[in-house]
């Protein structure tokens, strides 16, 4: 190993060595302090060729353009703002400086304007005109651009956010570079390399639009045949920005130029926008050249660059060509690829925010977590809407719906647990079994309170019941009134025997006839045993009374007795609006202890008083209930039924 990095280091000095001899024929002193961001242009070749490049422009472009003012200034050319008389509009006219002479600047002008004219996208600006000036030297109509150099916004983000607006400034400049990136690739399948991609050579318009400048050492990896444009192939001098250069750029016997020089490039641009530096430092050319030499830089400390971006730009630096992305297209795509993913992780980071605020609000606040919930699985579900495979938010989506699945089972909601299990996704398959014994467990809980409400429904059965106390009340009322004139006091027993006798068989016929009725609730079920119970202790009564040779007057009195006690019973047991039918039967008792005379009367009245009572306690219960009914379905909104 150590003889390999010995071989390694002195190859590297001896590339070296010839790179500085290289830079001395272009008249710069490798040694001393040179500006790294100032583009190294070498001449062009083939000068001779500019006559005949020449020959073919307009001879003048004084009658139709008006020079205004002078934009700025570079190395060799000048540009002014003019106006084109035939459209009355304002453009760019790029000339050469006045003390530039020579068939090679006339040349890289002229080639520049060729190439940059034969790129046309969004990206690159167009081209209007070649043509010679008054001076016989080329005169290039370019569309005018307002804006500012992109290494200018870079240095001054408070700029970027009033001019442009963006919401997020660093997520503004990586677009910025997906855009330079789709005009490479234009370039690119039309077969030109730009080999000055930076910062500097890119222009922000006012209106975000953002244009790919300076294709002046651009070089074609094929040969269209017309001679204008400088081959690939030919380019073994160094050329480029030294801060920003890729190994390959820095000449040799077998030039290896091609796409991926400019991915590098790009490269190159993204770690200035990540960490505000250019990547090639030194005091000297020297010291840069070794940096070129020895890529790909190391992202400083302290740069918050996040690993998966770093990884976009190591690769895209990467010394080896054929261990770069392949073209600039695949640059964007894995640019565009981070910003999703980064998007996605704010989103998720907001989402987190939220879910904090449903943690601390699950057992003081459900309505407050519940809204926080949502707000929080909006988010995670955003976020991997953006990107599917974000699996932080996937996790923290689980864990943040488990956690309301557990609160609603512990507030005993099962309905609202089985609805959040049911949207969630990779939920603890013991808690979803335990969501679905809490709810089949609540299922069982609302039939069996289903049932309990249908028995003790009031209404149920109410027009049997009225039915039936009806026939049995008139029958009651009818047979004291008969046996005043047709029982004489000797039989009275015997008959009331045989009374009590039929009235437990009418009954219990009826019962039998009615019992689907008489079964289905339990005051059907209370009522209908109260009154066999009834009967067939008075029938007993009288049956004892009987064979006691008792007075038929004293057992009807003891009957109203038990018809009181039964009433008192039924009143407890069923609704208390049975009391009158118990006062009545109380009254009547009473009433004929002291005149027996009147017993039949006082039975029959009572019996009056329990019919009324009962149809109207029957009625009363429907007209409670109905009431009670519409104003729940006015409270929920329900159509009347």
């Amino acid at each position: 190993m150590g003889d390999e990095g010995t071989r390694g280091e002195e190859a590297l000095d001896g590339r070296l060595r010839t790179i500085v001899a290289e830079l001395r024929t272009l008249e710069i002193d490798a040694t001393a302090e040179h500006r790294p961001s100032s583009t190294i242009d070498p001449p062009p070749r083939h000068p001779s060729m500019v006559d005949a490049l020449l020959a073919d422009l307009e001879s003048s472009v004084g009658s139709r353009f008006s020079v205004e003012r002078t934009l700025g200034e570079g190395g060799m050319g000048v540009v002014h703002l003019a106006r084109q008389v035939s459209l009355g509009r304002r453009v760019a006219i790029k000339t050469l400086r006045d003390e530039i002479q020579g068939t090679g600047p006339i040349q890289k002008v002229l080639q520049e304007a060729w190439i940059t004219g034969f790129l046309e996208h969004p990206n690159i600006v167009p081209v209007y005109d070649i043509a010679r000036g008054d001076d016989g030297r080329p005169v290039i109509v370019l569309k005018r651009i307002e804006g500012d150099p992109f290494d200018r916004l870079l240095e001054d983000p408070e700029r970027v956010r009033r001019a442009h607006r963006p919401d997020d400034v660093f997520e503004w400049s990586l677009r910025v570079v997906i855009q330079v990136c789709q005009a490479l690739a234009h370039a690119h399948r039309n077969g030109i390399v730009h080999r000055d991609v930076k910062a500097e050579n890119v222009m922000v318009g006012a209106h975000g639009e953002v244009y790919l400048l300076d294709w002046g050492i651009a070089v074609a990896t094929r040969d269209d045949g017309t001679g204008r444009f400088p081959l690939a192939r030919e380019a073994t001098s160094v050329a480029g920005t030294p801060c920003y250069m890729a190994p390959e750029m820095l000449g040799g016997e077998k030039p290896r130029l091609g796409p991926w020089t400019d991915v590098y490039l790009v490269g190159a641009m993204l770690f200035e926008v990540c960490t505000g530096q250019v990547p090639h430092q030194g005091k000297t050319l020297v010291e840069i050249i070794q940096s070129v030499l020895k890529s790909p830089p190391a992202i400083p400390r302290g740069a918050e660059v996040p690993d998966e971006l770093a990884a976009i730009i190591r690769r895209a630096m990467d010394p080896d060509p054929e261990a770069r992305f392949e073209n600039a297209e695949q640059v964007r795509l894995a640019l565009e690829g981070f910003l999703r993913h980064r998007g996605s992780r704010q989103l998720a980071e907001r989402a987190d925010e939220a879910a904090v605020a449903m943690n601390a609000a699950l057992t003081e606040d459900p309505d407050a977590a519940e809204l926080a919930f949502a707000e929080a699985r909006f988010g995670y579900r955003a976020a991997l809407e953006l990107w599917s495979e974000n699996d932080e938010a996937r996790v923290r989506l689980r864990e943040t719906t488990e956690a309301m699945v557990v609160a609603a089972l512990d507030r005993e909601d099962p309905e609202t647990a089985a609805r959040l299990a049911a949207a969630a996704e990779g939920l603890d398959p013991a808690l979803r079994l335990r969501v679905t014994a809490a709810r089949d467990a609540a299922a069982k809980k609302r039939r069996e309170l289903a049932a309990l409400a249908d028995d003790l429904d009031e209404d149920r059965g109410r027009r049997t019941r009225a039915f039936l106390a009806l026939i049995l009340c008139v029958v009651w009322v009818a047979v004291p009134l008969i046996s005043t004139h047709y029982v004489s006091e000797a039989g009275q027993a015997r008959n009331l025997f045989g009374f009590s006798f039929a009235m437990v068989v009418v009954t219990g016929g009826l019962l039998a006839w009615a019992r689907e009725s008489m079964t289905a609730t339990r005051i059907n079920r209370t009522l209908s045993l109260g009154l066999l119970g009834t009967l067939t202790t008075q029938l007993v009564l009288t049956l004892i009374a009987w064979h006691a040779d008792l007075p038929g007057a004293l057992i009807r009195s003891l009957w109203m007795v038990l018809y009181m006690v039964s009433a008192l019973w039924a009143s407890a047991a069923v609704s208390y609006a049975l009391l009158p039918a118990a006062l009545g039967y109380g009254v009547a008792a009473a009433v004929s202890a002291l005149y027996p005379h009147l017993i039949s009367l006082c039975m029959a009245g009572a019996n009056i008083v329990l019919m009324v009572n009962l149809l109207a306690a029957n009625r009363a219960l429907s007209i409670v209930r109905d009431g009670v009914e519409r104003v729940r379905q006015r409270r929920s909104g329900e159509p009347p039924g």
